[in-house]
């Protein structure tokens, strides 16, 4: 079974490849051709095929047209990206880049410097699935639909897993967790981007430590469950450029603990929305983590602050309105 998912994982992405440039090409087409009324700006989410992308771009300038981009990852995590020599021609030639926080726009100017720094603006990335909540789903609710004790304190991870997540760390830090907090408890949830990605719950078996993985993938409609759940969401990243799960984390009312890598640092404030640990440190994490544990009503005064500002300082509203002046700056 194990052979067949990689073969059809496989198909997947050859079909998805042999498109792209296809649909390049068709939209150029359509706008060419009058079919598409011409757009002032095009807004690039990804550039997973840069040979084409870099085409894109100055086939959509000889028409006329502006181009940003969304810088969501400086540095490329998903799976085959190793060769991103082109990604930084891709950028240069955009007429705007947009990145999460100043930390992302220090480390895409170091890491590309022929970039032209002033097209590059800091917009913040927004909340995702805490609209999917509904509006009697609560705690006591989202315990109940999973089998988890009114009583129990829950630490969650939320999201598609891989190695640069740090799952591993977590379940390692989870025996000292433990033995500071009774009833500490692991709810994970998210589908590995190969079985192997998955984390070994061994440790925590043999413990007896209270623990619930869900390895698949969770639909929108189910994610305010885990959110709601928890006592704090825990995000051990060994590296990473920003955190949608972050902000959705945020939106949904509860605190995190992440680690000090990429933009995270400043989207927490320590003390007031969650708790911000060195990378790769085990024993600080699982500090920080029975901190939180052991006062889940500190947890709930936390979230209740970051719920606030993921209302305020990270809204849809705010980071569309400031999109906007970004395409009216490039069209001048």
């Amino acid at each position: 079974a194990l052979r067949w998912d990689r073969f059809g994982s496989l198909v997947r992405k050859l079909y998805r490849a042999g498109r792209y440039p296809l649909d390049h090409r068709r939209l150029l087409d359509k706008i060419s051709q009058g079919i598409l009324p011409k757009p002032d700006v095009v807004h690039l989410q990804w550039s997973r095929l840069p040979m084409f992308d870099k085409r894109l771009v100055a086939k959509l300038g000889q028409l006329g047209i502006k181009v940003v981009h969304t810088v969501h990852d400086v540095e490329p995590l998903y799976e085959g990206a190793a060769d991103m020599s082109g990604l930084g021609r891709v950028y240069e030639s955009c007429d705007a880049l947009i990145v999460h926080t100043e930390a992302n726009r220090r480390d895409l100017l170091e890491r590309y410097p022929a970039i032209d720094v002033r097209r590059v603006h800091v917009v913040p990335h927004g909340p995702l699935q805490a609209d999917g909540c509904p509006v009697d789903g609560d705690r006591s609710k989202a315990r109940a639909a999973l089998g988890i004790a009114e009583d129990a304190r829950v630490a969650v991870n939320f999201g598609s897993i891989k190695p640069y997540k740090g799952l591993d760390l977590l379940v390692s830090a989870m025996p000292a967790v433990a033995q500071n907090v009774p009833h500490a408890f692991l709810l994970l949830a998210g589908r590995p981007a190969r079985p192997s990605d998955a984390p070994d719950l061994q440790i925590l078996r043999d413990r007896g430590i209270g623990h619930r993985a869900d390895f698949e993938f969770i639909s929108n409609k189910d994610a305010w469950k885990y959110y709601m759940a928890a006592d704090v969401v825990v995000l051990p990243y060994r590296n990473i450029t920003q955190s949608g799960v972050l902000l959705s984390t945020m939106a949904f009312g509860k605190p995190a603990i992440v680690t000090a890598v990429g933009g995270l640092p400043e989207v927490i404030r320590p003390g007031k929305t969650g708790w911000v640990v060195p990378p790769e440190n085990v024993p600080a994490l699982a500090e920080a983590m029975s901190e939180a544990l052991a006062d889940p009503a500190r947890c709930e005064e936390m979230g209740e602050a970051a719920k606030q500002e993921a209302l305020d300082r990270f809204s849809w509203n705010a980071i569309g309105k400031e999109t906007i002046r970004i395409y009216e700056s490039i069209e001048r």
